[in-house]
C-alpha cells in the first residue's frame, strides 16, 4: 500500500521557490547538470500543481527545453511556476528559472518550459481538477497561449506518427 497524503486544493495558480546550486549538482567544470536542473523544474511543477488541485500529481509530458544560461555552483536560482490551463484531470504548468550569479545584481533567464501533469487519487487513477478561471489579463493570455501550444502538440504528434510509419526497423 502506498503512503498517500491528503492535500487541500487551494486554487492558487502560482508557485515560487529558490534553490542554491551546490557542487553535488555540477559537472567537472562546476556548472549545473541538465539532469539536476530538470529535477528542480519537475519538483517546482509538482509543487505548483499539487497546491492548486489538492491531489498527488504525476508528470506525463514535458515540452522541449532549451537551457540558455550556464549556472555555476554557488548561484541562487529562483523557480517560478504557473498553472496555465487545466483539462479534466490534467494541467499545463509554465516554468521559468532565473539565475542571479553570486556577487552580481544581474538576473538571467536560464530556461522556460511547460510540464504537463495529471492529478491522481490514492489508488493512482486520474481524478478531476479544479477548472482554471483566469482572473487577470495576464492569466487570460497564458490560457490562450496554452490552447495554441496544445493544438501544436496535436499537430506535431500526428506528423511524427506519419513519419514513424515510414520507418523500417
Amino acid at each position: 500500500m502506498t503512503d498517500h497524503k491528503e492535500y487541500i486544493p487551494t486554487g492558487i495558480k502560482e508557485f515560487k521557490g529558490t534553490a542554491l546550486v551546490t557542487k553535488t549538482m555540477t559537472d567537472l567544470q562546476g556548472y549545473i547538470t541538465a539532469g539536476d536542473l530538470f529535477k528542480l523544474l519537475d519538483l517546482t511543477a509538482h509543487a505548483c500543481a499539487r497546491r492548486y488541485c489538492g491531489q498527488t500529481v504525476q508528470t506525463v509530458q514535458v515540452d522541449p527545453l532549451e537551457f540558455k544560461v550556464r549556472v555555476k555552483a554557488g548561484d541562487r536560482l529562483t523557480l517560478l511556476a504557473t498553472v496555465n490551463i487545466t483539462g479534466e484531470t490534467s494541467m499545463e504548468i509554465g516554468l521559468k528559472v532565473i539565475n542571479k550569479p553570486e556577487g552580481t545584481d544581474i538576473e538571467q533567464t536560464v530556461v522556460t518550459g511547460f510540464f504537463h501533469l495529471v492529478a491522481l487519487d490514492s489508488t493512482g487513477r486520474p481524478v478531476k481538477v479544479l477548472p482554471l478561471k483566469p482572473a487577470t489579463e495576464s492569466e487570460e493570455q497564458r490560457l490562450e497561449l496554452a490552447r495554441l501550444r496544445k493544438q501544436l502538440r496535436k499537430e506535431y504528434a500526428m506528423k511524427m506518427t506519419e513519419l514513424n510509419r515510414l520507418m523500417s526497423y
